[in-house]
């Protein structure tokens, strides 16, 4: 009667002992299976479907291990097969055959009619979503998918509707444990707050919004960082080795944006030098990272990430370009721009350069380190010995 692809947290809420439905479900289950096997002589049929409609639903049932969903109705696909035999061989028997052919074309009938009525509701996310989340309004993930679906649909006209799905999905995510909730959720939501803020011209008025992103993507990192923690410990209990990090990259580098514009610059450079760690061939960070150390008076290290960057890169153009100004602006610099061919480009025989380099040879190993990418991290270190940086083995 109310379908919906997704019953996820909190639409079906965790039972106590004193819930009466629960207790009732119980037993009723066990009815039918201890009906089932009483009549395993008599009735091999109804024993036969009883065991496929239980076996077919054992792998989606939660009790095996969980599948990052309670109930949907796509689990009772394949089970569905033995209930509609088992009313079929119900009504071939005495006295229902006299009525058998009405009811199933009756039954038939109905379910196409419910079939025919659903299938708008597949034809996009959106129209999914839509339909879904007033079925099952209490599902983080269903409000969260009516969000991504409408922003995707018009991400200007829809913003304010999309950070009130996002909001939503939030404060029922919100209730679980850090480690058992999702980076992703309040991730979005700041990237949402963010646009929002975009589109704001007093400055006066767009701070606010960069306040409420850095308070939801805070939040973020709290679960991002609980949950990174959960799946390390685990791994640790089984004695398996700790495999890549899969921490949400997005969340530090827009919780990093949110700092720069916030003039919080050294927070900026922790946020960014941790998710730089997660992923140390993403570009972006570099960049980022010269900027807050730009902004900071640091410009040695704002050269160094330039050139943590260029060893990525191979030293395109506009990263050259980039290194190039930072130098210009530092007072000890002299020797590192030299003209060739009416250019400025980097003299690698000025000791500040070597220097410089080395830190960023040493800093990019050590951030593969952290990402648990050894052979890049033993590759950086062979690179920054062989370029005769004082690099520990």
């Amino acid at each position: 009667v109310k379908l919906s692809c997704d019953r996820s947290y909190n639409q079906i809420p965790v039972s106590s002992w004193t819930d009466p439905w629960a207790w009732a479900a119980l037993i009723a289950v066990a009815a039918i299976l201890a009906l089932a096997v009483a009549r395993y002589r008599r009735d091999r049929l109804s024993f036969w479907l009883a065991g496929f409609f239980g076996i077919a639903l054992l792998p989606t049932a939660n009790l095996i291990f969980p599948i990052g969903a309670i109930m949907a109705e796509r689990f009772l696909y394949l089970p569905a097969v033995a209930l509609a035999i088992a009313l079929v061989a119900l009504l071939d028997r005495p006295p229902g055959r006299r009525y058998a052919t009405a009811i199933l074309v009756a039954a038939g009938l109905l379910f196409a009619v419910r079939t025919f009525a659903r299938n708008p509701a597949w034809t996009s996310n959106l129209a999914l979503a839509s339909a879904d989340v007033e079925t099952a309004p209490r599902s983080a993930r269903l409000h969260d998918m009516l969000a991504q679906a409408l922003f995707e649909q018009d991400p200007q006209g829809n913003i304010d509707r999309v950070i009130q799905e996002q909001e939503r999905a939030c404060e029922i995510l919100f209730a679980l444990p850090p480690a058992q909730a999702s980076e992703l959720t309040p991730t979005y939501l700041g990237i949402y707050y963010v646009l929002k803020a975009a589109r704001v011209d007093d400055a006066a008025l767009r701070r606010p919004w960069y306040q409420k992103a850095l308070q939801v993507l805070l939040k973020a990192r709290e679960i991002s960082q609980a949950a990174e923690k959960a799946h390390d410990d685990r791994l640790r209990a089984q004695g398996e080795p700790l495999a890549a990090r899969s921490a949400y990259q997005q969340l530090y580098f827009t919780l990093a944006n949110v700092y720069l514009y916030l003039g919080r610059y050294q927070e900026a450079v922790e946020a960014l030098r941790y998710g730089k760690a997660l992923n140390p061939r993403a570009l972006v960070a570099y960049d980022k990272l010269s900027m807050a150390y730009s902004a900071m008076g640091n410009l040695q290290w704002a050269a160094v990430s330039l050139e943590e960057k260029a060893q990525l890169d191979g030293f395109q153009r506009s990263t050259l370009a980039a290194l190039l100004d930072v130098y210009r602006k530092a007072p000890d610099a002299s020797c590192v721009l030299v003209r060739q061919g009416g250019d400025w480009t980097l003299n690698t025989a000025c000791p500040r350069l070597r220097s410089d380099l080395c830190l960023a040879l040493a800093d990019l190993a050590q951030a593969y380190q952290d990402a648990r990418q050894p052979g890049r991290a033993q590759a950086t270190q062979t690179a920054a010995q062989q370029f005769g940086c004082p690099f520990p083995r």
